[in-house]
């Protein structure tokens, strides 16, 4: 199974975009978990970052808006904030 640990996060765009609205990076670390002979034998598999853009719901939920890895489709993380600054305007103030 995989295991993702969360190992960074940051809030973008804080007083610029509308209320109920986040724009969150986040750093994972991913593992694959095993059971071998009853041990639990864990080897990473990597990192990943992704931009992600949540919306607040009535009962205080949030739910995913849309997503940008990066380092597979955005090289950098200033090129997925762009991207998002671009595809959603209509969430900034």
């Amino acid at each position: 199974m995989i295991v993702s640990d969360l190992v960074d996060t940051k809030e973008f765009f804080v007083g610029e975009i509308k209320s109920n609205y986040f724009v969150v990076y986040e750093k994972l670390e991913n593992n694959n978990a095993v059971f071998v002979d009853n041990r639990l034998q864990t080897r990473k598999l990597g990192t990943q970052e992704v931009v992600q853009i949540f919306q607040g719901t009535e009962n205080s939920s949030l739910c995913r808006v849309d997503s940008y890895p990066i380092g597979i489709d955005y090289p950098s993380l200033e090129v997925a904030l762009a991207k998002v600054k671009e595809t959603h305007q209509e969430l900034f103030i």
